[in-house]
């Protein structure tokens, strides 16, 4: 952390630059929860006198995954370590190692599409290939997520709802997709099969502030990319409705509802 006196100034969104790893599912998450309840990833990280980091995601039940010091190429290559500190590479890096210790948790994790098994030593790759938003919430919360469809229906009566109660407190995390057969996203300066973070909705004047886990303009894009320098883009809820094709909320409610990867230990 950036600040050690204080660590949970450091965790911020903008601690959150996504790589070269195609993990938008878990970063956007992470971004998300660094925005509502930054003490979960602070007491999530202990870093040992050897250098390495010791992670317990809330929701497994507290396991302790055992990562070594980043190294510069995958800190050059994955998430980025920024101003706000190191805290959201060490995580990625220990989301990967999750997944490579647990095996027969990747498909609830992982798209369909995604590489069955990965490869080489690099941890972070365990995560590549698109994933659920969902899956990671709960990860990183405890608490069970739930999808609110949306379609690009242009529908704003079951998005509103879902998004004010979501900035009530407590605040809930809150991940926004675009499907990858989307027709509309790119037109706008969106990205199909991407993940935004929902950093904060206005039920009065009903615009919603979202952020591309990228950090910046995503490279595919270019200069047609709709988020600005930092990776934030504001947008009302009308035309919110008719691009986004779903809403991804960690709900405040009795924890694994899923019944895949929380348990006791």
């Amino acid at each position: 952390f950036a600040d050690k006196a204080n660590p949970t100034s450091s965790i911020r969104p903008e601690g959150v630059r996504q790589g070269d790893i195609n993990d938008c599912y878990f970063a956007s998450s992470l971004a998300s929860v660094a925005q509502t309840h930054p003490d979960l990833i602070k007491d999530a990280i202990k870093q040992n006198s050897d250098g390495s980091f010791d992670v317990r995601f809330k929701g497994f039940g507290g396991e302790t995954i055992r990562v070594p010091a980043l190294t510069k190429a995958e800190a050059d290559a994955h998430f980025k370590i920024t101003e706000h500190g190191a805290w959201a590479p060490i995580m990625e890096k220990a989301f990967g190692t999750f997944l490579k210790q647990h095996p027969e948790l990747r498909s609830k994790f992982l798209s369909d599409s995604a590489p069955k098994v990965a490869s080489g030593a690099d941890p972070a790759a365990w995560a590549d290939g698109g994933g659920r938003a969902s899956y990671a919430l709960e990860l990183l919360t405890g608490y069970p997520a739930s999808g609110v469809p949306i379609r690009h229906s242009g529908d704003t009566e079951a998005s509103q709802s879902a998004l004010t109660d979501a900035m009530e407190t407590p605040r809930k995390a809150v991940v926004a997709g675009i499907a990858t057969d989307n027709p509309i996203a790119q037109s706008a300066g969106l990205l199909p099969g991407h993940e935004y973070s929902v950093l904060n909705y206005n039920k009065e004047t009903k615009e919603l502030t979202l952020r591309d886990p990228y950090g910046a303009k995503h490279p595919a894009l270019g200069d047609k990319g709709r988020a600005d320098s930092k990776g934030i883009i504001k947008m009302n809820l009308a035309e919110f409705t008719k691009i986004f094709d779903e809403l991804i909320i960690a709900k405040h409610t009795s924890p694994g509802a899923h019944g895949l990867i929380m348990r006791n230990k």
